[in-house]
């Protein structure tokens, strides 16, 4: 069953090819001995907030089952939901700049796209969507996708685009954009005017340090990054 999810198209074949080229040092003997070491509780407060992830790191090296349900099935695999991540992580930045973010997985914030009136007069709204973030005349969606090679918006997916002229035109926005990790220097925003109108859709990247030496110095870069990037969005 495991080598067949891991078969089961070409993304993931390459996604899997990706991950072992950059495990190379991985060495199965040790795993006994690192999850040993690890099994000891650090009580200094640099490492409190790693606790939970620690946890889990235990779990997945020691094949403990923690999942959702009561199913028996063997579980063969882990499955992080990426996109959610980096849109959790926008939304630490954008909340500071007065943007509106809204979770549909708690259904919180919610537009409609129509207004219907019925025989007796009353309106009735429907065709419930959430928006990744908006203020005043402004859409952005968090996407978790390769963008930063594209030089133009209209090599982004049609229903991504789709999607947001939709939202911009139901929240009167004159502007729209994707957010996406890019690995180098934006040198500028690819932006595109929607044909007869005055409103934009660009493509925003927050560029990822990837020469960082610890994690202090990781976050410290990103702190100047994630400046950049909110200047780019000419607020």
């Amino acid at each position: 069953m495991g080598n067949s999810v891991l078969n089961m198209n070409r993304e993931i074949k390459e996604i899997t090819k990706e991950i072992i080229e950059h495990t190379s040092s991985y060495n199965k003997a040790e795993r006994t001995s690192i999850i040993s070491k690890n099994l000891r509780f650090k009580s200094h407060p640099y490492y409190t907030e790693y606790q939970t992830l620690k946890s889990l790191c235990l779990q997945i090296l020691r094949m403990e089952e923690f999942k959702y349900g009561e199913s028996d099935n063997e579980i063969c695999g882990i499955l992080f939901d990426g996109a959610w991540l980096w849109e959790e992580y926008v939304n630490t930045i954008l909340t500071d700049h007065g943007f509106v973010h809204l979770q549909n997985k708690i259904g919180k914030g919610k537009i409609f796209l129509f207004e219907d009136i019925d025989e007796f007069g009353n309106k009735h709204k429907s065709g419930i969507r959430y928006p990744d973030f908006y203020k005043d005349d402004f859409v952005l969606d968090a996407k978790y996708k390769r963008l930063g090679s594209y030089d133009k918006v209209s090599k982004v997916d049609r229903e991504d685009i789709h999607q947001i002229i939709k939202y911009m035109n139901n929240l009167n926005a004159s502007r729209g954009g994707f957010v996406s990790p890019i690995e180098s220097k934006q040198e500028k925003n690819p932006t595109s005017h929607l044909n007869n109108s005055s409103s934009t859709l660009s493509i925003y990247g927050i560029e990822i340090s990837m020469i960082s030496k610890s994690y202090q110095e990781f976050c410290a870069k990103m702190v100047g990054l994630e400046s950049e990037f909110v200047a780019k969005l000419n607020l």
